[in-house]
């Protein structure tokens, strides 16, 4: 691209007289990486990981963004099979119908679409048709300051019945940080708070309390107390101390991993989310079925006696300890399903410091574990064993209800 041809297209910013209106694709502007999911009609699923450049174009007054997949600097993505494109799309704000009007070329695969975009509660929501004939809706949700969910859907029955095609989650290449100097600018961010300037948008206090209520939940750390204490018998607190700030960290680092990348390890089985969050709320709730009845307890003692007879002091903290009692199968079950929901840099780093605070909270009890054993007493233990088990049936039910509507949906 000539050095001219580029000074004509692209725009600093928006058009000043539109910039309230244009904010609503205009927020996007910027460099991000997806994860793309295409769901076949024989039921094959494919996965890869793409890019897409959003830009202001023709005097401010229209966005302008292309989208690459696989991106260019993913290398081979066999996952993805035959499934590329390297498109663009032109959004023209009209303030004769409130709308945008909305071109989608992918010269590389002849496929052309054109459509209407309108805000809709939370979600820019396009209908349109393409060259096939069929009904397409294209959508924009779960937006935040660095990540969005965006939804293709395609109709052969005039919008009766929709079927879920593909599904990007993207998350910006940068954090976002807009520099304010003019009153447009201000006017240009005033109508969507999901980016104010200087600022990312962060999941809400609800989202985050769920998560800790959740981790903490799965983790137990009173259960895990007297646990700690048999498979560390004979050692004195010094040894003690160590043990627990290993098993603590390691805990940490592979629930941080599964927290980041958890979506990533699941589309390399082809496993889609909502069927993990199902089978992840079901393996949940057995876990609250056996707290509740106090199964879980002698279970996870008999993993502590074997380890002790089999292992050496120094790797006690690695098993049992750290996996599979602290990072056991539900604490990691319930890290990957939050993950869904905790899109984005911001959000991600929100999810890895509630895995480290249910961590530090995990090493106190630890620590204070011969106090906590004393003060809460057999009965102590199991009274808040069965309250806690309650609360995360609670939890496994919600989990599974949302999935199931998920897959419904595709």
């Amino acid at each position: 691209m000539s050095n001219s041809f580029a000074k004509a297209l692209h725009s600093d910013g928006p058009a000043p007289a539109l910039a309230e209106k244009l904010n609503l694709y205009g927020r996007f502007v910027g460099a991000w990486t997806f994860d793309a999911t295409r769901h076949l009609e024989d039921g094959q699923v494919l996965t890869g990981r793409g890019e897409v450049h959003f830009g202001w174009v023709l005097e401010g007054r229209a966005i302008q963004d292309v989208w690459i997949l696989p991106a260019r600097d993913a290398g081979p993505s066999p996952s993805l099979g035959k499934w590329t494109f390297y498109g663009t799309t032109l959004r023209v704000y009209d303030p004769g119908v409130d709308a945008w009007h909305i071109f989608w070329s992918d010269p590389r695969n002849q496929y052309y679409s054109r459509q209407l975009g309108r805000v809709e509660g939370d979600t820019i929501v396009q209908l349109g048709a393409d060259g096939t004939g069929a009904s397409v809706r294209w959508s924009f949700s779960r937006i935040t300051g660095d990540s969005f969910r965006w939804l293709g859907e395609r109709s052969y029955d005039d919008g009766a019945t929709w079927r879920v095609e593909v599904e990007f989650l993207a998350r910006r290449r940068q954090p976002l940080i807009r520099t304010v100097s003019t009153g447009t600018a201000l006017l240009y961010q005033s109508r969507y708070p999901a980016l104010p300037a200087g600022r990312v948008s962060m999941p809400s206090f609800d989202s985050l309390f769920n998560a800790f209520v959740t981790i903490l939940v799965t983790i137990d750390p009173p259960g895990l107390a007297p646990l700690f204490l048999a498979v560390t018998r004979g050692m004195n607190r010094e040894e003690r101390n160590q043990v627990s700030v290993r098993a603590s960290v390691i805990a940490f680092l592979v629930m941080a991993l599964f927290a980041v990348a958890g979506a990533s390890i699941l589309s390399v089985f082809g496993i889609t989310l909502p069927a993990f969050r199902v089978a992840g709320g079901f393996l949940l709730f057995f876990i609250a079925f056996e707290m509740v009845f106090e199964r879980r307890q002698d279970r996870k003692e008999k993993i502590g006696d074997v380890a002790i007879t089999r292992d050496m002091i120094h790797n006690i903290a690695a098993f049992p300890l750290a996996i599979p009692l602290i990072a056991g199968p539900g604490a990691i079950s319930a890290t990957v399903l939050l993950s869904s929901s905790f899109q984005g840099f911001s959000a991600q780093t929100a999810l890895v410091g509630i895995i480290a605070i249910c961590l530090v909270i995990t090493y106190l009890v630890f620590v204070l574990s011969e106090r906590i054993d004393r003060i809460l007493g057999q009965t102590g233990r199991s009274i808040l064993t069965r309250l806690l088990g309650v609360i995360l049936a609670a939890l496994a039910v919600q989990f599974v209800a949302d999935g199931i509507k998920a897959l419904m949906a595709t």
